[in-house]
């Protein structure tokens, strides 16, 4: 599996009136919800960057997080990663990446939309590199 797990998706569901900058927090709310009903302990919902919504989801302890916006793209509108945003030292000396800890939020996000009709177009990316290149290869489901 990709160190950190990307999914491409659509989305059919209303802008929040309570939230509406940035786009997609009732995506976010659906998230949350989904990852709990699925035994996991999701955190409270927060402002990405100001520009999309993130989720801190632990799990075993480990520190893991999604994050997602809207990219404006029309091939890719939504763009989700599950992270634990290891720091340079840790990768440099090659400590654990979570990897099974982030496979478990991938799959969990996977259930989550692909059991809700709203969503649709749900692709994963599985290349060494993430980029946005047509050719890039994804999948139907995280592997």
């Amino acid at each position: 599996m990709l160190p950190n797990p990307h999914v491409s998706f659509r989305a059919e569901l209303p802008d929040d009136e309570e939230f509406p900058h940035p786009p997609g927090y009732g995506i976010a709310r659906y998230l949350h919800l989904a990852l709990e009903e699925a035994g996991l302990r999701p955190k409270r919902i927060e402002n990405w960057r100001d520009g999309g919504w993130s989720i801190d989801c632990p799990i075993n302890g480990k520190p893991l997080y999604l994050f997602f916006a809207h990219a404006r793209d029309e091939e890719r509108p939504w763009l989700l990663c599950c992270t634990s945003d290891l720091g340079l030292f840790a990768k440099f000396f090659r400590r654990e990446n979570h990897s099974d800890q982030k496979r478990q939020l991938a799959l969990a996000v996977h259930h989550a939309l692909t059991a809700d009709e709203r969503f649709s177009d749900i692709r994963w990316y599985t290349g060494p590199h993430f980029g946005f290149a047509k050719d890039d290869p994804w999948t139907r489901e995280p592997t």
